[in-house]
């Protein structure tokens, strides 16, 4: 009787061990029929390969037996599955599956598909964002009488030419004092014109096009504009992956130059990692600098 247990031990762990690995080889072979149709990007079939890779062995893994001698050196199908989702334009799918693989850790173990998911993420994130529809009330834009006020305030003499804050670049340094010029001697019902197309690009994320047209009303004092004007930096820097750049630094001066009451702590509407960008610290401090 014990040998026939011993016996029947041995049959029930052969079995499950010899299932385990026709499942691994299954998932190995979606796997790569995945990763063939991303290479020749037929997203639809790479998506459909990977779910079916994700079905058989969930797990990310840094390496995954195929056959013989033979492994994936890093299997993600979370990974890809979520790139292949997002180039057939299922968003929330796509950011799904990012986040699920960034979760598991491996991928950020990758010097390419670690920066890959991240970008991925974020371009997800922006027209998300865009795409959502523009909020009552976003930040209290003055009216026209408090934006001329809040101008003459910032610059009691007329004869002085418009600029920033003390310490803080023009943004951008040519063209936002000419602008600044021409919307001191505007009209100020034009003046809120331009702060509300400024605003309204920002939230449809064009950051380039309300740093353009915010620009003028910004070096001029204007607080509502010098806000977003920091938002639209810090979303183009994001977006355009040039953190490490100056532009950045540049954007939290001009963020930082504002009184804290203008400061919205949960602004309906941006990105909380444009906030959380202004909101770090400089990366000339100690805090800033990465051991």
């Amino acid at each position: 009787m014990c040998r026939k247990r011993a016996l029947l031990f041995v049959f029930l762990l052969a079995s499950s061990l010899l299932a385990a690995r026709l499942l691994a080889q299954d998932a190995a072979d979606s796997y790569q029929a995945g990763l063939d149709a991303f290479q020749r990007k037929d997203f639809g079939a790479a998506a459909d390969a990977f779910r079916q890779a994700v079905r058989r062995k969930p797990g990310e893994q840094r390496r995954l037996h195929i056959s013989g001698t033979f492994f994936h050196e890093y299997y993600l199908p979370h990974f890809f599955l979520g790139l292949s989702l997002k180039e057939i334009g299922d968003a929330p799918g796509a950011r799904a599956e990012l986040l699920l693989s960034k979760g598991q850790g491996l991928v950020s173990q990758h010097p390419a598909y670690g920066p890959r998911l991240n970008a991925a993420l974020l371009e997800l994130e922006t027209k998300a964002t865009s795409s959502a529809p523009l909020p009552s009330k976003p930040v209290a834009i003055p009216t026209a009488t408090a934006a001329a006020a809040t101008a003459a305030t910032q610059r009691p003499d007329p004869s002085t030419p418009p600029g920033p804050a003390a310490g803080v670049p023009p943004v951008p340094a040519a063209a936002g004092a000419q602008a600044g010029l021409l919307l001191e001697k505007a009209p100020a019902s034009e003046a809120r014109t331009v702060l509300r197309n400024g605003v309204r690009l920002f939230f449809r994320g064009d950051y380039d096009g309300a740093l353009k047209t915010l620009s003028g009303l910004s070096d001029a004092g204007n607080e509502t504009a010098r806000l977003f004007a920091a938002y639209a930096m810090a979303g183009s820097v994001l977006a355009g992956g040039r953190e490490a750049g100056p532009e950045l630094p540049r954007a939290r001066a001009l963020y930082e130059s504002l009184p804290a009451r203008a400061r919205p702590k949960s602004p309906s509407g941006v990105s909380a990692r444009i906030l959380e960008a202004l909101s770090a610290p400089a990366a000339g401090s100690e805090a800033g600098r990465t051991p």
